[in-house]
């Protein structure tokens, strides 16, 4: 019997083996089947690592998207929610408000989205380390930090920036989701750092500040890893409950979405084919941080490109409320921005990223490539780079440090099997940027 199908069962003699159990909550589902601990038998040994590990990146989503629901619901409540955000789903739900609580000034935010002391129940958390030497400031100045980079300053820079490199690992405080999403974007940025640092400037403080923080790194004047640790100082600031410190760690699809500067880049329409009439919907079927799902009754792989098509145009069970037809309206999603970073983040295994995708904005289309690709397992995050000669290198902070490990170049004739682990570790997210 599998602890699944051991679900609210007791047993006398509870015979289990623990070898099989993939998580601590199959480990807890099947030796709490039973009655008593002289009754429970362990067939073979377990494994610590997977009750002292602590919980998964998705896990602690979950938890994380759970307490920000409750201020939502608190804040309708209380009657402070903002009528102008809307969602239809419980994704879209959440975007529009983390959105709003970033950009909004703290001295306007209702107070109960301030403090937590409104809950019932509040899980306790461990002490964490002293987050950085007393040398740090606990501060960050955006503008004092680093200055914005200039394009003249780029003739300056004394390495060779088409050599890949990556960032190391942080053991103290848990930076394997900064070192990988960071080595990502260094990599796409050393292509072509006029243009990057240009398309980039726009997207939020902590995206400027890291690439004002590449200018430095370029220019030998200091680490990568010394500019992660003050971009991640802004974002603690910022959220502290989603950028800890410690060995907390981060969750990639919160990385992607702050630095991306989230936004709609697609305005979807409903058409009866039967009248003509055609109205807006006022939902965003993409945007420039995207999160798939898995998709109900699907068992075999697709590809994101196949994803995007059926947003583009599909039928819905809505019927036309001018002609009252018996044809279901059509939805359709055209692209009105096209993002110079699109970031996927995939909770469905069977997904599949093209190396290269196409998007149509007002007749004209548009290239994006693969330059990255997250990996996640153990409650670490590797990453692979594509670089825009099709060669492919993998990073892992505590593997391979600043260091690369060269792979098989990417054939774009295929499909991207091969793309969708690294080294047991399944792929949970991928970068597109701009083919400049």
């Amino acid at each position: 019997m599998t602890d699944y199908g051991a679900q609210g069962k007791n047993r006398t003699y509870n015979a289990i083996d623990l070898n099989n159990c993939k998580n601590h909550q199959s480990y807890y589902t099947a030796l709490s089947r039973g009655t008593s601990a002289e009754g429970t038998i362990i067939l073979q040994g377990l494994d610590p690592w997977k009750i002292t590990s602590g919980i998964s990146g998705y896990l602690r989503q979950e938890f994380r998207e759970l307490d920000t629901l409750d201020e939502i619901t608190k804040l309708r409540y209380d009657g402070h929610f903002p009528e102008s955000l809307v969602g239809l789903t419980r994704n879209e739900l959440l975007r529009s408000y983390k959105c709003w609580k970033r950009n909004s000034p703290q001295t306007l935010l209702p107070k109960s989205t301030q403090a937590d002391s409104w809950r019932q129940i509040v899980r306790p958390r461990k002490a964490l380390p002293p987050q950085k030497p007393a040398t740090a400031p606990s501060h960050v100045d955006v503008a004092s930090q680093a200055p914005p980079p200039q394009v003249e300053d780029l003739a300056a820079m004394k390495v060779v920036l088409s050599d890949p490199a990556g960032l190391k690992w942080d053991s103290t405080d848990y930076s394997c989701v900064y070192d990988a999403v960071f080595t990502i974007l260094w990599n796409m940025w050393t292509e072509n750092p006029s243009e990057w640092s240009l398309l980039l400037a726009n997207n939020g403080a902590p995206m400027s500040l890291l690439i004002a923080h590449f200018l430095r790194s370029a220019q030998e004047l200091e680490s990568l890893e010394s500019g992660r640790d003050t971009v991640r100082r802004l974002l603690h600031e910022l959220q502290p409950d989603y950028f800890p410190y410690g060995k907390e760690g981060a969750v990639f699809s919160d990385l992607a979405e702050i630095l991306s500067n989230d936004c709609d880049i697609s305005c979807t329409t409903r058409r009866c084919l039967s009248c003509g009439d055609e109205t807006g919907t006022g939902r965003h079927a993409l945007h420039s941080c995207h999160t798939i799902l898995p998709q109900v009754g699907a068992d075999a792989d697709y590809l994101l490109s196949d994803y995007m098509k059926t947003l583009s145009c599909h039928q819905t069970t809505a019927i036309c409320e001018r002609c009252h037809s018996n044809f279901p309206l059509w939805e359709f999603t055209s692209f009105k921005n096209i993002p110079s970073l699109f970031t996927v983040c995939s909770y469905d295994n069977h997904l599949l990223f093209d190396p290269l995708l196409s998007l149509w904005k007002g007749g004209e289309a548009f290239q994006l490539r693969l330059c990255g690709i997250i990996y996640l397992a153990g409650f670490h995050f590797t990453a692979r780079i594509i670089r825009q000669d099709k060669k492919v290198w993998f990073h892992d902070g505590i593997d391979t440090g600043s260091c690369l490990q060269r792979e098989a170049d990417l054939d774009t004739s295929q499909r991207p099997d091969r793309l969708r682990a690294a080294y047991g570790k399944p792929a949970i997210g991928a970068i597109y940027c701009l083919d400049l």
